[in-house]
């Protein structure tokens, strides 16, 4: 499995987000605990949370993406400050997705507005990645991508 390398926030402010990460591993699952430091959080707190939201991605998210070595195929995981989160399996980019995609990966966010920080614990099964727990482990350490902001 060769998982890319992009995972970062967005936001429609003229501000870039500081954004860092951990990740650990059990038996099961690939963990990974996100941090983002931003001055004013964009997102809808009334956007629903309990189940797949599309167009979270024009708002502030914390986004993973996993794919098969040398396929276009991958697995797209986002969540807001508010906990809303999206997740897809991208079948063929821009051609074919399944919306009905359920990895059973947990999240749990918890907002300091005091200290402008969010913070996301994602816990994603390595089943729904469909890779075996060494393959994922090669694939990292991981790197991260801001947006890019225009003003």
């Amino acid at each position: 499995m060769n998982l890319l390398k992009l995972i970062y926030s967005q936001t429609n402010d003229i501000q870039v987000p500081h954004v860092s990460y951990e990740y650990s591993f059990t038996k099961t699952h690939l963990i990974i605990h996100f941090t983002v430091e931003i001055n004013s959080i964009f997102a809808d707190p009334d956007f629903p949370k309990h189940k797949s939201c599309w167009g979270l991605w024009t708002m502030d998210v914390v986004e993973f993406y996993g794919t098969l070595e040398g396929n276009p195929h991958y697995y797209e995981f986002q969540v807001t400050p508010y906990n809303q989160y999206l997740e897809l399996e991208i079948i063929k980019p821009r051609k074919e997705l399944n919306l009905d995609y359920q990895s059973k990966f947990t999240h749990e966010t918890k907002l300091h507005n005091d200290k402008k920080t969010w913070e996301v614990n994602l816990t994603i099964p390595f089943k729904s990645l469909a890779g075996s727990q060494s393959e994922i482990k090669k694939s990292f350490p991981m790197s991260y991508e801001l947006p890019q902001v225009s003003l």
